[in-house]
This record gives structure tokens, C-alpha cells and sequence, in this order.
């Protein structure tokens, strides 16, 4: 399997790659933050004597959509790069591998999990 860079793009399947990938970024980038800062409510309660259970569920249950919200959206991302692709590249693609996003977050472009 290959990352999406190494399927010998045409030029407008490299363009589509590329604005697909800059608005995944854009809209993915400010999920983790507000994940990031869930998970901080969300210790910050465990660590509470006085928080409540009902209180401490909640922010877990915030939190679990963040991150059923962030999973369908790297799914919907790979469904639109698949869309660029011939046949023949789908075969040898790697969703998770490579990527301009995928060295510097927690998941990669192209829709990695």
C-alpha cells in the first residue's frame, strides 16, 4: 500500500488532494482543540472530591462525541480522496499512510485512523 503522494497524481488530482487536505485541516484542527479541552474538563472533574458522578459523565459524554464527530469526519475525507482516484490508485492506497497532516496531529490526511 502507498500514501496518497506516491500514486503518480495527474496535476488535478494533486490539486483536488491539496484542497481537500487544506479543508480538512481547517475543520479538523479546531475539533482536537475543543477534544483537547474536553479532556481537560474531564480530568479536571475526576480529580474534583466534590464533583458529581452526573457532572463527570456528562464531560465524558461530550468528549465521546467529539470523538465520534472527528472519526466520521476522517471517514468523510477519505470517501472525497477515494472520489479523485482512478481505480487503480484505490487498489494500491493507503489511507493511513503519508500525508501532509499526518507528522504533526494525532491523524493523518487521507483519513487515517
Amino acid at each position: 500500500c502507498s500514501p496518497v503522494e506516491a500514486l503518480d497524481l495527474s496535476e488535478g488530482q494533486r490539486q483536488a488532494v491539496h484542497r481537500l487536505d487544506l479543508e480538512f485541516r481547517d475543520r479538523i484542527l479546531r475539533r482536537w482543540e475543543e477534544l483537547t479541552v474536553k479532556r481537560h474538563e474531564l480530568q479536571s472533574a475526576l480529580s474534583d472530591p466534590d464533583a458529581e458522578e452526573s457532572l463527570i459523565r456528562a464531560r465524558s459524554a461530550e468528549m465521546i462525541a467529539i470523538q465520534n464527530d472527528i472519526h466520521q469526519r476522517m471517514l468523510d475525507h477519505q470517501l472525497e480522496i477515494r472520489k479523485i482516484l482512478r481505480p487503480d490508485q484505490i487498489r494500491r492506497w493507503c489511507a493511513g499512510a503519508g500525508g501532509s497532516f499526518s507528522g504533526r496531529h494525532r491523524r493523518g490526511s487521507h483519513g487515517a485512523f
